[in-house]
């Protein structure tokens, strides 16, 4: 895992769209990761399905696939 400042992460993004390689931006938020650990958000009910889904997006690991996370998630 590396952590990029925003100016970084538009720089990273950039290079990326002006290589034409394919590539992501994920930006999970808080609520995010309490249904990807089988929690409710304050918007919608967890379930085995959701948090899967959520572990699967979480764990995708590529060098053009940029993750946002809230910041007190990284402690």
């Amino acid at each position: 895992m590396r952590f990029y400042k925003s100016r970084e992460t538009l720089g990273k993004i950039l290079q990326i769209i002006k290589q034409r390689e394919k590539g992501a931006y994920f930006r999970f938020g808080d609520g995010d990761i309490n249904l990807a650990n089988f929690a409710h958000d304050m918007y919608q009910t967890s379930n085995f399905n959701l948090s899967s889904e959520m572990r699967e997006a979480l764990a995708i690991n590529h060098k053009n696939a940029l993750k946002a996370l809230p910041l007190q998630c990284i402690t």
